[in-house]
């Protein structure tokens, strides 16, 4: 079978591919018909465990999970669904598998199996819409994909264009499941580590060729709740490249590895560094630490070219090993919010060493390198981080 790459059926054929043995391009339409059994008692028993409880409502609120025991059972419904197969166009995989309009409202495909597609709610049936264009066998895959999730303030997947990742994901969740199962897993009370375990799959490969996408969502309540963190190539690459200089433990420290979710390491990592070189005493082993994760992020992460970089650095040297009050150039420049005004303190900046120690700070042509709006931001954290 096809990926279709919606983040709730690849999972579950990934997780079908993982308990049958197959490849997913092996897996047939009878294999997830004949699977309903062992996939439906795999749910059962993963949803039982304290641990992951909380997920069917989450995942499937208002489904055959969450009912009162004596309905009809999860088996028998994903069963029923796959007896109602037609010969319409699935929105998802692309099969003309789906029946939109069923007679028997209990097998019609709603919000409560198909999480951000469809919100059961008077205006999104104020048109008519009878039901959703997706056949059964996508439905049933969504079904098998809570086997994949885990809990971190919402219910969270993984998808990527990886298919060894989405292996090597799939695997280490249903070992761990295995486990938890068989353990009795109480709540943690801690929140799941979303990056500690993007960290543990993606720092074993020598480079990464692929994208990443996080999804954190809560089908529950009268809205559904869904956010898609879109993780960089080179992102993923770096936290490799972060684990083989050793330096993975003192980005963490940091708290840095939250940027990279969002895509904002670049804008925000300065203002770490140089939150910590202020506020934390460190000894000379983590000193070193700190430092040498600083120059790889400044080479690997600034957004600043490197002769911005060089600059930066040459004129911080001749600052810190002059006889200049750097405290008080310190809190000036920190005190700067204007463009304008950082362009001032610039030139007597370089005006006040000249007269100090009879020579230039910085020539005509650096200048003209940090006379720039639009890494103003940049070069202002960067001298700052530079001067403590």
């Amino acid at each position: 079978m096809d990926r279709s790459y919606n983040v709730f059926v690849d999972n579950g054929l990934y997780v079908l591919a993982y308990y049958l043995n197959k490849d997913i391009n092996d897996i047939t339409y009878q294999d997830i018909e004949n699977s309903i059994d062992l996939m439906s008692d795999k749910i059962e028993e993963f949803v039982s465990c304290e641990k992951y409880s909380n997920l069917k409502s989450m995942c499937f609120s208002n489904s055959t999970l969450t009912q009162p025991k004596g309905k009809v059972t999860l088996n028998e419904k994903l069963k029923g669904f796959v007896k109602n197969q037609g010969d319409e166009y699935c929105s998802l995989c692309g099969q003309y598998k789906a029946k939109v309009k069923i007679e028997d409202k209990e097998y019609n495909i709603g919000r409560s199996y198909m999480p951000n597609l469809v919100a059961n709610t008077f205006y999104n049936f104020s048109n008519n819409l009878q039901g959703l264009n997706v056949c059964p066998y996508c439905l049933v895959l969504t079904m098998y994909s809570i086997l994949n999730c885990r809990v971190s303030r919402y219910a969270f997947l993984y998808n990527s264009t990886s298919s060894e990742f989405m292996e090597d994901y799939t695997f280490h969740i249903q070992k761990e499941n295995l486990t938890d199962v068989e353990l009795g897993a109480k709540k943690e009370k801690e929140k799941y580590s979303i990056v500690k375990l993007l960290e543990s799959l993606v720092c074993k490969y020598n480079l990464f060729n692929g994208d990443i996408e996080q999804y954190m969502f809560n089908n529950s309540g009268q809205s559904q709740d869904i956010q898609v963190n879109r993780i960089k190539n080179k992102y993923v690459n770096l936290l490799i490249k972060l684990q083989e200089k050793a330096l993975l433990s003192n980005f963490e420290k940091l708290h840095l590895d939250r940027y990279i979710l969002n895509g904002t390491l670049e804008s925000n990592y300065l203002r770490e560094v140089y939150r910590v070189k202020k506020e934390e005493k460190m000894d000379e082993k983590e000193q070193k630490n700190f430092d040498e994760l600083v120059i790889f992020l400044n080479r690997e992460v600034n957004v600043l070219k490197k002769v911005k970089i060089d600059i930066i650095k040459k004129l911080t040297d001749k600052l810190k090993t002059s006889d200049l009050d750097i405290d008080k150039i310190y809190k000036e420049l920190k005190m700067l919010g204007k463009f304008y005004a950082y362009e001032d303190w610039l030139v007597n900046l370089n005006e006040m060493y000249y007269e100090k120690t009879g020579e230039k700070l910085f020539e005509a042509e650096d200048y003209i390198e940090l006379d720039d709006i639009r890494s103003f931001r940049q070069i202002k954290n960067l001298i700052l981080v530079s001067l403590i």
